[in-house]
């Protein structure tokens, strides 16, 4: 991964990184590589209870930016990565997991050495001056109480026309810890040939919008071994393969992603990986500030940590909800558009035993984070607003 960000030299576009979690922190241009920390958090007791239809597996990974500063004040490089953290129930894989979701963090940030060192170089003049920067975002596609699937873009700015795009994925099976490969998911006697014709129908729709040649593409990469294929992950709907820019279409396009639904997947998915209901699961989940003797309400709080000086708010469920998310981003204060910057909280349920303390800074006037949950099949989103005149925290449905 450092052969790679060396080789990226082909950037314009400046960049200002939001980071919504910790305020950044100004460095010196000498300071060392942050560590990319995976850790896990168990409960200090199981907390089964009659009230879970099962323990909480979720995952927290809150964005951390820091500036490399120039004599003169001007930033010249900006590393965002995630501290990531594990909740997956005391389990023996949260270890195995971590250490994998490490090296693999670790990489990119030793990585990200090169461009701060060409950002050194290159720096003259402030006013035409564009920082570069590297970005490390996973996002958790899936997470149930069989896999969890993570994608993630690597993308890297360092002077030039636009930054450059790297994305990869892993799925990790969750009674094992181990990754996963796609020969392992499939059922016997499915073919990559059998997958890049049904790739090529899903993208069919698409196809003005490709490279007059992408079947041909799709023919040459899934002819190899199974496990050899590594652009796939699983998601709420389906399982989806990734193709990176200039893969099978312009940089414009972004990245591609064709998405086989789990309903056209019977007979070529292995049964254990397809998504289990939960059809018990119609609860709510609601909000207030976070006092001290709260924690003794719950058997287990997830904790996650925006913002250290921030408000702290509870959320908890009055039944269990299930495909739970947070979201940091920027929104209208009228909540009619946003840009999402990341999930930094994701989980498979959340029950009555269980509840989620979020330490953030809802002082601005448009909201800046949105919960996003499923109660009886059906998805639920509000934001986590602070009402000023009732001195409390609101979820604003919409």
């Amino acid at each position: 991964m450092k052969k790679f960000f060396a080789a990226l030299t082909c950037v314009c576009l400046a960049l200002t990184v939001a980071g919504c979690s910790a305020a950044p922190n100004d460095t010196k241009p000498d300071a060392a590589i942050p560590s990319g920390d995976v850790i896990i958090t168990s409960p200090s007791e199981p907390f089964h209870s009659e009230q879970l239809q099962q323990p909480m597996h979720a995952i927290v990974m809150p964005t951390v930016s820091q500036n490399t500063l120039a004599d003169d004040g001007t930033v010249l490089f900006t590393r965002s990565y995630q501290r990531i953290q594990l909740i997956l129930n005391g389990s023996e894989v949260e270890t195995v997991i971590a250490s994998d979701l490490e090296k693999r963090m670790n990489s990119i940030l030793s990585g990200s050495a090169d461009i701060e060192d060409f950002a050194r170089e290159d720096y003259t003049d402030p006013e035409f001056w564009a920082p570069y920067f590297t970005d490390i975002s996973y996002t958790p596609t899936r997470i149930d109480q069989s896999v969890m699937s993570l994608f993630c873009n690597y993308s890297s700015f360092s002077g030039g026309i636009h930054p450059s795009l790297v994305t990869e994925s892993v799925t990790y099976d969750l009674s094992t810890g181990n990754t996963l490969k796609l020969g392992d998911i499939l059922m016997d006697g499915y073919s990559g040939a059998d997958l890049s014709a049904l790739i090529s129908a899903i993208l069919a729709p698409v196809s003005d919008e490709l490279y007059y040649d992408y079947e041909t593409y799709l023919q040459d990469i899934f002819s190899v071994n199974l496990n050899s294929i590594a652009n796939w992950y699983f998601s709420r709907t389906g399982l989806c393969f990734h193709f990176e820019p200039y893969e099978i279409a312009p940089y414009s396009s972004g990245t591609i992603t064709a998405t086989i639904p789990y309903a056209d997947l019977n007979g070529i998915l292995r049964e254990q990986y397809l998504p289990q209901a939960l059809p018990e699961a119609t609860g709510s989940m609601y909000a207030e500030a976070f006092l001290a003797e709260d924690a003794e309400r719950f058997t287990f709080l997830a904790e996650v940590t925006l913002d250290e000086e921030g408000t702290e708010i509870l959320l908890h469920p009055d039944a269990t909800v299930t495909d739970v998310r947070i979201e940091t981003g920027t929104w209208y204060a009228d909540g009619s558009r946003y840009i999402p910057i990341s999930t930094v909280f994701a989980a498979d349920s959340v029950g009555l035993g269980n509840g989620i303390l979020i330490t953030a800074d809802l002082s601005q006037d448009a909201p800046v984070l949105r919960l996003v949950y499923c109660s009886g099949g059906q998805e639920v989103s509000a934001f986590i607003i602070y009402d000023e005149a009732g001195d409390a925290i609101l979820l604003a449905h919409g």
